[in-house]
């Protein structure tokens, strides 16, 4: 099993919370929490290693659709509210205009 995929086995994936609780003494919904945005800053991080990222509308709504279904479950109402994607994109292009100097 791919560990992208852990999520999509329930079992699994609250047995590698657990695992990941008890070794590390970092609260399970905190581990959650990172999980879901690891995956959504990968997928970020991979239309943006693209010479020319995807950043059409239907791209930001898939991109809106994880974060709806994977972050919001997650984080506090407060945080999920002040999160701003196109925020989180400008602030990727800053960063990957930098690398590419």
């Amino acid at each position: 099993m791919r560990s992208e995929s852990f999520h999509e086995d329930p079992p699994v994936f609250r047995t590698a919370i657990g695992f990941t609780e008890a070794k590390t003494g970092f609260s399970g919904q905190l581990i959650e929490k990172d999980y879901y945005c690891s995956l959504i800053l990968r997928d970020l991080a991979g239309f943006f290693a693209k010479a020319s990222p995807d950043l059409s509308d239907a791209r930001i709504a898939i991109l809106q659709g994880q974060i709806e279904t994977q972050l919001r479950p997650v984080l506090r109402a407060r945080d999920y509210e002040e999160f701003d994607l196109f925020q989180v994109i400008d602030r990727l292009q800053e960063m990957l205009t930098r690398l590419r100097k």
